[in-house]
């Protein structure tokens, strides 16, 4: 099964990194919302979804790895800007991971990738090399498990 990445720097996005992993605390339920409807609807059919702070630092992005879930759900969020949900079924088991403080990705294949303009928005991350150095970062640190909301 394929996987994706989102890419989220605070100053493009209405919502800060920080509170999206509040949200997920207090409601257990990983979710992003992207304005990608096709890419959307295949990420919802069971694949993992990796979502990667943008930072600079002396002018330099700085990529992290702050959270990874398996999607189950997409739904449309009506609003101003037309988005779409990618989260995970009511009801379902949460299959993911965060990290309280997002992780430093120092691989370079895959940091190259990640600076690539084809890996912006939600993109199809098809290499399966790259899929097991994110996986390698998650194993290496302190990551927490989502837990369904009570």
């Amino acid at each position: 099964m394929n996987a994706y990445v989102l890419k989220h720097e605070d100053k493009n996005n209405l919502i800060p990194f920080t509170t999206l992993i509040e949200s997920f605390k207090k409601a257990g339920k990983p979710y992003y919302l992207t304005d990608k409807d096709t890419e959307s609807t295949k990420a919802a059919l069971g694949c993992s979804i990796y979502v990667i702070e943008v930072t600079t630092e002396n002018k330099r992005k700085i990529y992290k790895l702050g959270y990874k879930f398996k999607s189950t759900e997409k739904t449309n969020n009506d609003g101003e800007h037309k988005q779409y949900k990618i989260t995970v079924l009511s009801g379902e088991p949460i299959e993911g991971c965060y990290f309280e403080a997002p992780v430093l990705i120092t691989n370079n294949e895959l940091d190259s990738w990640i600076r690539t303009p084809s890996a912006q928005g939600l993109r199809i991350l098809s290499d399966e090399n790259l899929v097991n150095e994110l996986e390698k970062i998650i194993s290496a640190n302190v990551a927490i498990q989502f837990t369904n909301a009570p």
